[in-house]
């Protein structure tokens, strides 16, 4: 099979015992090409040239058989997510998963069972496109984008404050979840806005090619909003923390009432999520790459 540089293909991690004809033929029939490691020319293939290809790829699937996984899906997993593309874990029933993997969009079954293999794959695609995929996009700052995404939420506020009794009053985390997903887009990093499946505990689920060296790939991004209450973020930095992979990292987004700084750390210490509030996300995201607000709160947390 010759690789082609387009975003239509389809990775297939397997060991080489399964037929995966079944597979690759459900993946034609949906218009994109399938590949393995196995296709790349044997002088040519590392962990550099896969993972170039990967960042070409719609999504990947990622096969585990009842043997559990072998080193060479482990590897190869590893790839997929360092290289932030979408993945589709398809395992057998009583195949031991990886630990990463309660992260994961997971589908019991066989190769032999078309109609789970082609519903599995027609959710995949769905969330890949969702997530707006371009593997020729460039993550970069906002710029002037930023100043607009700002006076709109500004705007939003001061609409829900005028027909409120209430001193300060913020728009809905929904109304919060759609221009971050907005702003996540037009940065050039691939976002789902209200995940579903493995990802449903997140409003926002987000991949970056830079993201990737920062933080375990998907980022989940949480939003709270309304009336500021320690227990209620603890509650949800708590499961957030729950869901992660190891090294990954979670983002709660404040749009609603800001807290006390002291209660804020307070309820993030010892927990893998970080926080912002979302017009100083919008502001930082205006001048720098998303990637890098992510490293900069994640090295405040360090040496902080």
């Amino acid at each position: 099979m010759r690789l082609r540089d387009n975003a239509a293909q389809v990775f297939i991690s397997y060991t080489g015992s399964e037929s995966i004809v079944r597979l690759s033929e459900a993946i034609e029939g949906r218009g994109l090409r399938p590949y393995s490691s196995f296709d790349l020319p044997s002088n040519a293939f590392s962990a550099k040239a896969l993972l170039a290809e990967l960042r070409r790829s719609r999504f990947a699937v990622v096969i585990i058989d009842d043997r559990g996984q072998t080193l060479n899906a482990a590897v190869e997993l590893g790839l997929v997510l360092a290289a932030g593309t979408p993945v589709l874990i398809l395992a057998a029933t009583d195949a031991s998963l990886p630990e990463i993997a309660s992260n994961l969009l997971v589908v019991r079954t066989t190769l032999d069972d078309a109609d789970a293999v082609n519903e599995a794959l027609g959710a995949m695609e769905s969330l890949s496109q969702e997530a707006g995929i371009d593997h020729e996009s460039r993550e970069s700052a906002l710029g002037e984008r930023s100043v607009d995404l700002l006076g709109q939420w500004e705007r939003l506020a001061g609409m829900v404050s005028g027909i409120s009794d209430e001193t300060e009053q913020h728009p809905d985390e929904a109304t919060a979840v759609a221009l971050l997903t907005e702003a996540f887009r037009a940065s050039g990093v691939r976002a789902i806005e209200e995940a579903s499946g493995a990802h449903s505990e997140a409003d926002i689920v987000v991949w970056g090619d830079t993201l990737a060296r920062y933080v375990s790939a998907p980022l989940l991004v949480e939003v709270i909003g309304g009336r500021w209450s320690p227990r209620r973020v603890e509650l949800k930095v708590r499961q957030l923390d729950s869901f992660l992979p190891a090294n990954g990292w979670a983002l709660l987004v404040l749009a609603g009432e800001m807290p006390n700084r002291s209660e804020l750390a307070s309820a993030l210490e010892g927990r893998r999520v970080l926080a912002i509030s979302l017009p100083e996300l919008l502001a930082q995201m205006g001048q720098e790459a998303f990637a890098d607000v992510i490293r900069q709160l994640r090295n405040q947390r360090v040496h902080s």
